[in-house]
């Protein structure tokens, strides 16, 4: 329900593998249609990206940058007549200190008249593991198997949800709402519908689709097998100059294996996790009223196979290979 007498700012904060994409594609789409109407959906950084990252950086805890596309969000909202606005970017909830985006937000968007929002999609930690793994092979940021990415440092921090949500909710307080992206509590289980009733709920009036543009699909264990393959025989691949060539052999590996098994969590990466990571899946389904976080860490099996060399067949391999050299033979 609408706050007495305000304007709402909306600030999506992700959390990042939650379908935050989808979502943010739909909201550029919705503002394109609505021409005047609706809602504000500010454009992002030189329209580079499909959401606000740019504002996120400028709040990073490490860094004490300029504020200026903050002044530029101002601007846009002393010349709006729309009632609502909103922002996205799956930075804000990780990496943003929540004191300084109270600090922006009083100076650049409460003085026209606006009151804060703030909604967090949470996915339970085993998911959120397996698929931060795959988004991380599958760009080559990370080379190693699930049990050696798990126990990174960097990784366990980005599970520890209880601590950053203590800091949004003091801050935040009543404005800050956690939606669980657990498929069957969706709307519809479906992201998009699920953003849409949210807005719904504060009054904010919206045409949502049921489904967004371009979800991010999890490839499957033999496709990061096959990325890491790929990688063992042409090291070009990790350069940001080869981005396309990575992106196309995405596609062909999605269209070649059509059966892929997913990851899945199994006893032998449970036995490797932090103890702090499975305390925090406790102490979520305990501030949520939940239990399927817990459960995202039952192992769903003894050990998954994550070997290029078992998994993949020699066919397997040629495919790859020819996939990688086909534009040297036009």
């Amino acid at each position: 329900m609408r706050r007495a007498n305000t304007r709402s700012f909306v600030i999506h904060i992700g959390d990042m593998k939650t379908g935050t994409t989808a979502i943010q594609w739909e909201l550029i789409e919705c503002a394109r249609k609505a021409s005047g109407q609706g809602f504000l959906f500010p454009p992002t950084a030189e329209g580079k990206n499909i959401a606000h990252h740019n504002l996120a950086a400028h709040l990073r805890q490490e860094t004490r940058t300029s504020l200026a596309d903050w002044e530029k969000i101002s601007a846009e909202l002393s010349q709006t007549e729309l009632n609502d606005a909103i922002i996205s970017s799956e930075e804000f909830f990780f990496r943003t200190d929540p004191i300084r985006l109270m600090e922006a937000l009083e100076k650049y968007v409460l003085p026209h008249g606006f009151s804060p929002e703030i909604v967090l999609y949470l996915r339970p930690h085993g998911e959120f593991l397996t698929s931060l793994y795959a988004h991380y092979v599958r760009m080559l940021s990370f080379k190693g198997s699930l049990g050696d990415f798990s126990g990174r440092n960097s990784t366990i921090n980005r599970m520890l949800y209880m601590p950053k949500i203590e800091n949004w909710k003091k801050c935040f307080g009543e404005s800050f709402s956690i939606r669980p992206y657990i498929r069957p509590l969706l709307e519809k289980q479906d992201i998009v519908a699920d953003f849409s009733k949210y807005l719904d709920s504060i009054g904010i009036t919206n045409n949502f689709s049921e489904s967004g543009k371009n979800p991010n699909k999890n490839p499957g264990i033999r496709s990061l097998a096959a990325i890491l393959w790929a990688f063992g025989i042409d090291a070009s691949l990790s350069e940001s100059c080869e981005r396309e060539r990575l992106y196309k052999l995405q596609r062909d590996l999605s269209a070649y294996f059509t059966s892929d098994e997913p990851i899945r969590i199994s006893s032998e990466i449970i036995s490797g996790l932090d103890p702090a990571i499975i305390e925090d899946a406790s102490n979520i389904d305990a501030y949520l009223g939940r239990s399927e976080f817990s459960a995202s860490l039952k192992p769903l099996m003894d050990r998954q196979e994550h070997d290029a060399n078992k998994l993949l067949s020699e066919h397997d391999k040629k495919f790859i290979f020819d996939a990688l050299n086909a534009e040297n033979r036009l």
